[in-house]
């Protein structure tokens, strides 16, 4: 069972100038909100309707990982100045990517990559999926999202799970815009269990923006000033944070480190 619940930050990273709010218990898998078009349909019914696609490229992430396409994350994120982005901390092998997060010499390094370099899953308007999972461990937080080639916002993350959120029992997906100059965000979060193989899904178009999970629509957007309107690549990472004391995460008993895992990515052109 998941459950879709308004959506409370627990990160001070996340600015929340605007919320999509839902209070859905849901019997299996995920589904939509209970938000209306203007003409009085169900978003959810339109947002399955009203886009086709054609599949461009798909990453199986064989190993070693394709340089041609990713680049690791290197230095301090500029989200979270806990950790340090390491090559070290990627590895593509056996179908899978995996970002680790993990203690080296007393400096907590952590995985990510991002595709810029890679113009197939680089573009304007598209549909993005992929296959994921992240280890449960306080203090470790991760996300798949599009993000652009200059400046911020916009951002998309269409997989999110705070370190506060060790448990992996809730996962969020997130819309930042700017609003009259000022950033702002929109978050759906959804209960389940995500220390499992779940398949998260980003579908742009011109006139909207679909968060899918496991194939169930979760969030939509038709607000123009939310859907971007400039090329977005890519991207997967994690990292590691001080908790509220200012301490460092501890590694789960028996783990040499806290892994997100990503086993595919699918990308695709909206249909001519």
């Amino acid at each position: 069972m998941m459950l879709l619940r308004s959506a409370r930050s627990r990160s001070s990273r996340t600015v929340l100038a605007a919320l999509a709010v839902a209070a859905i218990v849901l019997g299996t898998g995920v589904a939509s909100p209970a938000a209306t078009s203007g003409e009085g349909e169900p978003e959810a019914a339109r947002a399955k309707s009203s886009a086709r696609w054609t599949k461009v490229a798909t990453e199986q992430f064989a190993g070693p990982l394709d340089s041609s396409r990713w680049a690791p994350f290197q230095g301090v994120p500029g989200c979270c100045s806990d950790t340090v982005w390491s090559p070290t901390q990627v590895k593509a092998s056996d179908g899978v990517l995996t970002l680790r997060n993990n203690p080296v010499a007393g400096t907590w390094l952590s995985g990510g990559v991002g595709s810029w370099n890679w113009p197939d899953a680089t573009r304007q308007y598209g549909r993005w999926d992929a296959r994921i999972r992240l280890d449960a461990g306080e203090g470790i937080s991760a996300t798949a999202l599009l993000f652009p080639r200059e400046g911020w916002p916009p951002e998309l993350n269409f997989f999110e799970i705070f370190e506060t959120w060790g448990a992996r029992s809730q996962s969020m997906v997130t819309t930042h815009w700017l609003d009259g100059g000022k950033h702002a965000v929109s978050q759906q979060t959804v209960e389940g269990d995500f220390r499992r193989w779940h398949v998260f899904s980003i579908r742009w178009t011109a006139d909207r923006l679909v968060y899918v999970i496991d194939g169930k629509v979760v969030q939509v957007e038709t607000d123009p000033a939310r859907i971007p309107d400039e090329p977005m690549w890519v991207g997967f990472q994690t990292h590691a944070h001080r908790d509220a004391n200012g301490r460092m995460p501890q590694l789960p008993a028996g783990r040499k480190s806290v892994r997100m895992q990503v086993d595919w990515l699918k990308v695709f052109a909206p249909a001519a």
